[in-house]
């Protein structure tokens, strides 16, 4: 079996097929890693979510033996890594807020991309790294740092070491796109240690083998590997993923300069990817059930949602701005609603403007 485990915010999922393309096994397991923290920290638990991906590994070697497994992971967010690989930290994950705190002049994220000339944002791990050096946050004796993708290939094949494919180490910010390697002038002049940042591979080959025998590759982006999967008609389309977060992506076959706020990352095969992203996607949809949850209606689940927005179709709704995390370039923004009238103002008329909230959102990205 060829086994792809994929290792999202609030959920694992783990798909094996044959060598004739055939599913045999599929399964999710929800990602119950949360770690509680300061009030900017969003922090996940790296060795519960190891024994999620191990839990899922196992099942699928139960089925039918492992031979190859890819790993795609939530992008962005890192680990502290000891010198023999050990977690030293939890994963701090892509919506972590502690660059939107206050350093000099301005939040660390944009002090941090002032000083560097490079685009970066709160949750990506060069932010986090460069504050947590500032302010003495760096666990004792860490020697890389790493995605959490990165951490379960290494707890599977036991290594000690990191190994970071590209689409990983462009997502945690200060990684030269056009050059394929990170920007060490950029990390020296905001006094970090480059000697922290881990091999890049610019190809997601094999990176170690587990007991069993079966080959584990380099992890990759969540992001590139969704439109990966997407892409075996061609590279002709826009791709569009919603999951915790959301982006619209375009395959690019050579280096373009993107226009803000979209941005160019790295993909496979010597190719770029053109992306917008929005904070949430369907962690909106999640907070509305929370609401609906806290109100004492009953149990809300996604399909009665769903069923509820189908009533709503073809009739006036309120504009619903789902920025509830902001956006990259102003994490202050905030949602809203507008345009609430009595015939509108309904568990259906919302639901249903929740949802064409995020695809405008992503229609404007697109444009």
């Amino acid at each position: 079996m060829y086994l792809g485990i994929d290792i999202g915010t609030t959920s694992v999922c783990a798909v094996g097929i044959d060598e004739g393309g055939n599913t045999i096994f599929t399964q999710t397991l929800p990602n119950d890693s949360a770690v509680s923290g300061r009030a900017y920290e969003k922090l996940q638990s790296a060795d519960r979510i190891y024994d999620i991906c191990k839990r899922l590994f196992d099942s699928a070697d139960a089925v039918s033996r492992v031979e190859s497994v890819g790993i795609s992971n939530q992008m962005h967010g890192i680990v502290y890594l000891g010198e023999r690989g050990k977690a030293l930290s939890p994963l701090i994950t892509w919506q972590d807020g502690r660059g939107n705190l206050q350093r000099k002049t301005a939040a660390y994220a944009k002090e941090l991309s002032e000083i560097t000339g490079c685009k970066t944002a709160t949750g990506y791990g060069a932010v986090t790294l460069f504050y947590d050096a500032e302010n003495n946050q760096i666990p004792p004796k860490t020697h890389k740092i790493g995605t959490i993708g990165d951490y379960v290939a290494m707890r599977l094949c036991n290594k000690k070491a990191p190994v970071m494919h590209e689409s990983n180490a462009h997502s945690i910010g200060l990684y030269d796109v056009r050059n394929h390697r990170f920007n060490e002038p950029a990390i020296k002049a905001a006094g970090m240690d480059i000697l922290l940042f881990p091999e890049v591979s610019g190809k997601a080959g094999v990176f170690g083998k587990t007991e069993s025998g079966a080959a584990v590759h380099i992890a990759a982006g969540d992001n590139q590997a969704s439109v990966y999967g997407a892409a075996r008609r061609g590279d002709d389309a826009v791709f569009v993923n919603i999951g915790t977060g959301s982006q619209v992506s375009v395959i690019l076959s050579e280096y373009t300069d993107a226009p803000s706020p979209c941005e160019v990352r790295p993909y496979f095969n010597g190719k770029y990817l053109m992306i917008g992203g929005a904070l949430c996607g369907g962690y909106a949809y999640q907070l509305l059930k929370k609401f609906y949850n806290g109100i004492g209606v009953g149990e809300a689940d996604y399909p009665q949602m769903n069923a509820l927005a189908e009533k709503a179709v073809g009739k006036p709704l309120p504009v619903f701005d789902v920025k509830f995390r902001g956006t990259r370039e102003n994490p202050a923004e905030t949602a809203s609603i507008t345009g609430l009238t009595a015939e509108n103002f309904n568990a259906p008329a919302l639901t249903l403007a929740l949802l064409k909230g995020e695809s405008r959102e992503l229609k404007e990205l697109y444009e």
